[in-house]
């Protein structure tokens, strides 16, 4: 049998995607766990509980110092959990 033919080269003006190798592990710098929210930060807004939470979710939430209201119902990937309680955005209503 034919094997699969080699990848092309990666176009270094490109990043590689999330997870490849020579891809950026975090391709978003977000803000240590235990750092304090700035002074003039405005509060954390929490709207009802979401539905759904996906990684992202997470990040953009930690990068606009917001909390995600969740409930019992609520599905929350497993990179989204443990992403969320480390930087402590999610929100139990």
């Amino acid at each position: 049998g034919a094997g699969a033919a080699p990848a092309p080269p990666r176009d270094p003006a490109r990043p590689a995607a999330r997870g490849a190798p020579g891809a950026d592990p975090a391709p978003f710098p977000l803000p240590a766990a235990d750092a304090a929210p700035a002074a003039d930060a405005a509060p954390a807004e929490v709207r009802g509980p979401v539905d759904f939470v996906c990684e992202d979710d997470v990040r953009q939430a930690v990068e606009a110092g917001r909390r995600i209201a969740v409930n019992d119902r609520t599905i929350i990937t497993p990179s989204a959990r443990d992403l969320g309680e480390r930087h402590g955005v999610f929100a139990r209503t």
